[in-house]
């Protein structure tokens, strides 16, 4: 998580925020993802984040919105008049398969559809297996592997129609594809 503490006290940023590179209200410790990472929080196993003068944070199973609330709570009992600021930073995803430009992306928002992954990755081939597109998402003891029709309406409200961080989709070739024929249509 990326979280930055705002207030008209500069010794009180420098308390409640990671970075020094603060100065005079510049976002330069938001400039690329290697200084995200660096100024960011991870969530523990047991759910929470280790916070500057606070302390232990319990943050497991909060939206955006939840954490910032819970932070802005704690933080008002110190300081007044402050703005608590909080974005997931380390939200990517992987396409690879049948995908014009297969690759990592990084989403600099909240939540991703399946749909809006695809359109990063410039969409499905035209030897795309659109009924069989495999999702791999991370969970505790290991991965899960799940198939979706992307031409089902279903889809739409399905648990999967939003992405979480480090998911892969695997988009199948079509049969004619696997056999070698590429572009020769067998019809």
């Amino acid at each position: 998580l990326y979280i930055r503490v705002y207030t008209l006290d500069e010794r009180a940023f420098g308390y409640f925020n990671k970075s020094s590179s603060f100065s005079g209200g510049s976002y330069n410790d938001y400039a690329n993802d290697a200084s995200i990472y660096l100024n960011s929080y991870n969530v523990s196993d047991d759910g929470t984040i280790a916070f500057p003068i606070i302390g232990k944070v319990f943050v497991q199973n909060l939206t955006v919105t939840g954490i910032t609330n819970v932070l802005q709570e704690k933080i008002d009992q110190y300081l007044k008049e402050t703005l608590v600021v909080v974005k997931l930073v380390n939200f990517k995803v992987t396409l690879v398969g049948e995908i014009t430009r297969p690759g990592t992306f990084s989403i600099y928002k909240d939540d991703i559809t399946i749909f809006e992954a695809l359109s990063l990755a410039g969409d499905m081939t035209e030897f795309s297996n659109r009924k069989k597109v495999a999702l791999i998402r991370q969970e505790e003891g290991g991965s899960k592997v799940v198939y979706l029709n992307m031409t089902s309406e279903r889809i739409l409200e399905s648990d999967y129609y939003y992405l979480q961080p480090n998911d892969i989709i695997y988009v199948m070739p079509l049969a004619y594809k696997r056999l070698g024929l590429g572009s020769t249509f067998p019809w």
